[in-house]
């Protein structure tokens, strides 16, 4: 298969893991000091392409009604992460959120994502907020 960006396949795969039941990591690449220099794709065509796929693991796999709580396939979307920051700015406490969001979507397994997502994004989206010397 080609894909016309790294992102694209990365996607892709990830939702093949999802499937099938198992997580992947984008650490794969030539690394120099901690930075990718390369990554395997065509040259002449400028597509991404799978060249090896591995079927056999070293664990066994996750069931497929837990696979979407994998690290790389828990997902805040786009329109809860708008209704987070709403309740967040209201003053609303994160686990607080994480109840009413679960209650929302008919329970925590429906979320999507787990208690830590949620503060890992608020906590990200304050340090975005920050001006340049400001301090909290």
């Amino acid at each position: 298969m080609e894909f016309d960006s790294e992102e694209e396949a990365y996607d892709f795969y990830n939702a093949h893991g999802g499937r099938i039941g198992f997580s992947i990591r984008k650490e794969n690449g030539n690394k120099i000091n901690g930075r990718i220099t390369s990554r395997a794709y065509d040259k002449i065509k400028a597509k991404y392409v799978i060249s090896k796929f591995v079927e056999s693991h070293d664990h066994p796999f996750i069931i497929a009604e837990c696979s979407h709580m994998m690290p790389f396939q828990r997902r805040i979307s786009l329109v809860q992460a708008i209704h987070v920051e709403l309740v967040s700015d209201l003053g609303v406490p994160a686990c607080n959120t994480y109840v009413l969001m679960g209650r929302q979507s008919g329970g925590k397994e429906s979320v999507g994502y787990l208690k830590v997502d949620l503060k890992n994004y608020l906590r990200t989206r304050r340090q975005n907020e920050l001006l340049y010397g400001e301090v909290a």
